[in-house]
């Protein structure tokens, strides 16, 4: 990794990192003949479901994917890990993850697809209070459908990441900004990244950009980096 800073003014620090090829070598551009990591923002939720099943059906029918562990569902946005357990009513299912998890299984378990929550105790079923599979993650012939906290550890070939619009609302939250890196290292080949627009302005969040720019940057990552204030304290405090 070459680091750089291309230019220090007051506390301000313009830094610029580069990973030479040799240190990460990827074959899978080469082999798959395009670009392994797709970015894609939706007008609504309904075309970002309706796109991710023509691409899950592509996966499996053409493309000849075994729908646990070699295809990934996840989602990001704000949760706590325990409400994960929260009975059907409960205030904890008003997480924005749970709500955009549950709505993406309910979407393909509609269209034919089976489904497995982490945890739950069987597929095309949410988990419950009995916690009989707290440790599982995958469940033969479904899709895992996980909230970031519980994807940490696994991994799948084809990992689909939804939910960026509920980072790009709180772009500034460095523990959102975390759930998205995390994500998207657990793909060993191909990702699909994807957000919807802005509802009340129909067009797209500052993150958006942003994730444009780093995917056209490739192997350099330029960022602005702010030293804090520093903080002096008196005898009094």
């Amino acid at each position: 990794m070459a680091i750089g800073c291309s230019d220090l003014v007051g506390k301000v620090r313009r830094i610029t990192l580069h990973r030479p090829p040799q240190y990460s070598p990827n074959p899978i551009p080469k082999l798959w003949g395009e670009n392994p990591f797709e970015f894609q923002v939706f007008r609504d939720r309904n075309e970002q479901l309706d796109t991710l099943l023509k691409k899950i059906r592509a996966n499996i029918e053409s493309e000849e994917l075994h729908p646990s562990r070699e295809i990934l569902i996840i989602v990001l946005g704000p949760d706590k890990e325990s409400s994960e357990q929260a009975p059907s009513g409960r205030s904890g299912l008003s997480s924005p993850s749970i709500a955009l998890q549950r709505q993406v299984a309910n979407y393909l378990h509609m269209k034919g697809i089976a489904y497995y929550l982490p945890g739950a105790p069987e597929p095309n079923r949410y988990p419950d209070s009995n916690n009989r599979n707290a440790d599982r993650f995958w469940w033969d012939g479904a899709i895992t459908i996980s909230r970031m906290y519980r994807a940490k550890g696994h991994e799948a070939p084809m990992v689909y990441v939804l939910g960026l619009e509920l980072v790009a609302q709180d772009e500034n939250n460095l523990k959102l900004r975390n759930q998205l890196f995390v994500a998207l290292t657990r793909s060993t080949a191909w990702i699909h990244l994807s957000g919807i627009q802005d509802p009340n302005t129909q067009s797209d969040y500052l993150l958006y950009d942003e994730m444009r720019q780093v995917i056209a940057s490739e192997n350099t990552f330029k960022f602005t980096f702010r030293r804090p204030p520093t903080q002096v304290l008196t005898d009094a405090e």
